[in-house]
């Protein structure tokens, strides 16, 4: 077994490599609420292989643990799967790696060459990501949330050693909340409590989430925190958030995504997800923090994930079967891929369970890959407790964020009280009232757009109506939006008027999403990916 180890400075950071005459522990990233001797803890759940311990960790990491007697190789990625791993294997080789990058170097230096896969080239062009255990490079593939691969004397194996639980726990209302207040503020504090500077960096915007974060902290006497938020300027997410930072005495930095010219810069963002999610993702916050200077650069908190407590990965009112066509950027293609992927929904028992561990874990964990080049993110709606008691609620309850307004209402009053940008009213609305203000402020402004042929400006990142009045950015992209040269014998003509099909989209989303596929493959395979680039 050989291990190339990389080493990234951070802050603050958990990494540790133990090695003796008999076994091997790596461990690399951030994990909260481990008292004392935090490498001692992790080495002991790795050699005596207590996973259901692992699985109740928050952070965001991997382990790698090999016993010598037992000639056995454990790797294990993290239940958010916010620190990515990818593997290939074949009946005489296995290399595991956290690049997909690093393993194309690795095929090559054992004499095997790297070419596209086209399954996972139409994931990109429709859902925007990798499902679980897929890739855009043929033969490598994604470990996916909670996942433990090993390799014996028997073989190798990939299994799951942790998965979320949905089923129902009947609860009272008013005892939910509390034990809601109460898993959320632990998950908070123990987050915050890893700033060994006492200062803390934290997202906001307009949203839900973000705000119950930020509220708690002030509520646990957390008082020097600079809150970062990106948005059009003007729209609800700036105003919003500029208030909420107000009221809590918090620092406030703005970084202006004004006719998307961040987007000048969307191949950065190659460097921390290889094109495994769309390029335009996570490309404002990645660039909004990669130049913070070396003592800012602090755990990101950010409030990922909350949409279990809003129910947003829920069909109904209750659960049901998996539906592959939900959680996808462009259903363009969506009908040719489902067939592809037939049998795929028999892994998971319910449709929130698909979402959450695709659309969630693969896709919406994109910031906390952003985060991971100069340091860390955290979410308390990612720690497991708090996750595992919010699944467990009645999805009738938590449809359309029902549940989720009551316990703003009744837990964080002050929080409730300012507007949610969604619905644009105060998320302390009557329920029915705030659907109808929304409906009114959507339903004029589609009117109006309709008569003035104007696109859609009612949104943090509004692509289209960039792509409208920025000048620079059309001559920037037009001659990108194609196959390159250096792609062309490498796809099928199939794949190939897929990829033109989405290059000639109406919408500068899905032109992005076959801008991701392509440039991805260039810079994994090793092809030129500069044409075209500003100086």
């Amino acid at each position: 077994m050989k291990v190339y180890q990389r080493y990234l400075a951070k802050t603050v950071d958990d990494s540790f490599t133990v090695r003796n005459s008999e076994d091997f522990c790596l461990f690399r990233g951030i994990v909260t609420g481990i008292k004392g001797n935090t490498v001692h803890k992790l080495q002991a759940i790795l050699s005596q292989t207590r996973d259901s311990e692992l699985a109740a960790l928050h952070g965001q990491f991997f382990a790698l643990y090999y016993s010598g007697p037992n000639q056995e190789l454990r790797i294990y990625s993290a239940p958010s799967n916010n620190y990515r791993l990818y593997y290939y294997h074949s009946d005489k080789l296995l290399l595991v790696a956290d690049t997909i990058k690093l393993l194309v170097e690795l095929l090559t230096d054992n004499g095997i060459s790297s070419v596209p896969d086209e399954l996972g080239i139409r994931m990109m062009l429709s859902y925007g990501y990798m499902l679980e255990g897929f890739s855009t490079i043929s033969g490598i593939q994604q470990f996916g949330a909670s996942t433990l691969l090993k390799a014996n004397l028997q073989g190798i194996t990939r299994q799951r050693y942790f998965r979320y639980c949905t089923n129902t726990i009947p609860r009272a209302r008013d005892k939910a909340f509390g034990e809601l207040k109460d898993l959320f503020g632990a998950a908070v504090k123990a987050a915050f409590e890893r700033d060994e500077c006492r200062k803390h960096l934290a997202f906001v915007s307009g949203g839900l989430d973000s705000r119950l974060v930020l509220f708690t902290a002030r509520e646990l006497g957390y008082a020097q925190v600079d809150c970062l938020n990106f948005s059009e300027p003007g729209y609800l997410d700036q105003s919003i958030a500029v208030q909420i930072c107000k009221i809590l005495g918090y620092g406030y930095r703005f970084f202006s995504l004004e006719e998307g010219r961040y987007l000048d810069h969307l191949d950065d963002n190659l460097i921390y997800h290889e094109a495994q999610i769309v390029l335009h993702g996570a490309a404002h916050l990645y660039q909004a923090i990669r130049f913070l200077p070396a003592n800012e650069q602090r755990i990101l908190h950010s409030g990922q994930i909350g949409d279990i407590m809003k129910g947003s990965y829920l069909q109904a009112r209750g659960h049901s079967a998996v539906n592959l066509v939900a959680g996808a950027y462009s259903k363009r293609l969506l009908p040719k891929l489902a067939s592809e992927l037939q049998g795929l929904a028999d892994n998971y028992p319910v449709h929130e369970l698909f979402v959450l561990e695709n659309r969630g874990f693969n896709c919406i964990t994109n910031g906390d890959l952003a985060s991971l080049v100069s340091g860390y993110s955290l979410s308390p709606f990612m720690e497991p407790q708090f996750m595992q008691y919010a699944l467990s609620l009645d999805p009738a309850w938590r449809s359309g964020a029902r549940f989720y307004l009551d316990w703003m209402k009744r837990c964080y009053p002050q929080a409730a009280r300012l507007v949610w940008e969604k619905f644009n009213a105060p998320a302390n609305y009557p329920y029915l009232l705030a659907r109808l203000k929304y409906n009114f402020w959507r339903g004029s402004d589609k009117l109006l757009r309709k008569i003035s042929g104007k696109p859609n400006r009612l949104n943090m990142n509004p692509f289209d109506y960039w792509w409208q009045v920025n000048t620079q950015l059309r001559e920037r992209f037009t001659p990108l939006f194609m196959i390159p040269e250096s792609l062309r014998d490498l796809l099928s003509q199939e794949l190939k008027t897929d990829l033109n099909t989405m290059f000639s989209s109406e919408m500068l989303s899905e032109r992005f999403q076959a801008y991701s596929a392509v440039r991805g493959l260039q810079y994994l395979l090793g092809l030129d990916i500069d044409r075209g680039r500003p100086e």
